[in-house]
């Protein structure tokens, strides 16, 4: 089980296009506060039915009821019609129409979406929390990332890294260099190492392909009913006092048999930055984790 075989190599090429999910686990996502760097080795998937990434899109807005964060994984994930991304779909139409001039990141919607991606990784140094160091966590990542693997796998550095770099014994570290960047982080500047201090022996990489995490279950998945209710309860209400104005009439369909009025085309534009997160007294209890989603987010 410890060889990085041909059955992995395509199970990881072909998640980075994929779209996958189910659950809500959301405790062993690495987090990585600014001021530091990181070094983590990317894992590759071992058993057949599991993806070695993620991918995925969380839409989020300001509850209008009582002012925190609310976010849902949208369907989208799974190419389903989903009530959130195509009220943000229509608002953008809209806009769009009033402003046919305008670049697409002048829009300034109150919903928002984001194209995330998770993957297993062994944290072989964690200066903000080294007792995490000799783990296996779960490592969610926006665009810049991906365009840091996208570069070592298929772009300028193919030659010198390439796919290898999911093989935990090829010896490519990746540092995520986390910066501030006003109120946000980015990491723009992280970067995959040619050469590494930590070369794992053959009964630890058994024990690493052990404790993978199942990349599907991280996240709850919510039925386009219970979105449609998310929506009424959070978006179509009234004051802050959480007086209901009159919300959508919600539709008891299966999911599959919901047809959307206008097919959404799935390189509509996610919302370009990311949002500050609420404050630990804004909390939502219906989005139920609220920092969890926010923290660790690069700034595209």
């Amino acid at each position: 089980m410890s060889k990085f075989d041909k059955s992995m190599f395509d199970r990881i090429k072909g998640a980075l296009s994929k779209d996958s999910g189910s659950g809500g686990q959301f405790a062993d996502i690495i987090k990585f506060p600014a001021g530091h760097t990181y070094v983590l080795r990317i894992l590759p998937c071992v058993e057949e039915g599991q993806e070695a990434l993620f991918h995925h899109w969380v839409n989020s807005w300001e509850s209008k009821a009582t002012g925190s964060y609310t976010s849902a994984l949208s369907l989208r994930t799974f190419k389903e019609n989903d009530p959130i991304s195509n009220l943000r779909w229509k608002q953008w139409k809209a806009w769009k129409e009033a402003n046919p001039k305008a670049d697409n990141k002048e829009y300034q919607g109150d919903l928002s979406e984001k194209e995330q991606w998770l993957v297993n990784v062994r944290v072989l140094d964690n200066p903000a929390k080294p007792e995490e160091n000799g783990t296996t966590k779960i490592f969610r990542f926006g665009p810049q990332i991906k365009e840091i693997i996208d570069t070592a796998t298929e772009g300028a550095r193919k030659d010198e890294l390439g796919w290898e770099i999911f093989d935990p014994t090829a010896g490519f570290d990746l540092k995520i260099v986390a910066e501030k960047q006003g109120v946000y982080t980015t990491y723009k500047n992280s970067f995959f190492t040619s050469k590494t201090d930590t070369v794992f022996k053959d009964g630890e990489i058994e024990e690493i392909y052990e404790n993978l995490h199942d990349l599907n279950q991280v996240y709850p998945v919510k039925t386009y009913e219970e979105l449609e209710g998310l929506l009424a309860d959070h978006y179509y209400c009234g004051a802050a006092t959480g007086a209901a104005t009159e919300a959508p009439e919600r539709k008891a369909l299966p999911q599959k048999e919901v047809e959307p009025e206008e097919e959404i085309p799935m390189d509509f534009p996610a919302t370009d930055v990311v949002e500050k997160a609420a404050t630990p007294a804004k909390s939502s209890a219906v989005a139920g984790d609220v920092d969890e989603l926010l923290e660790g987010l690069d700034l595209d």
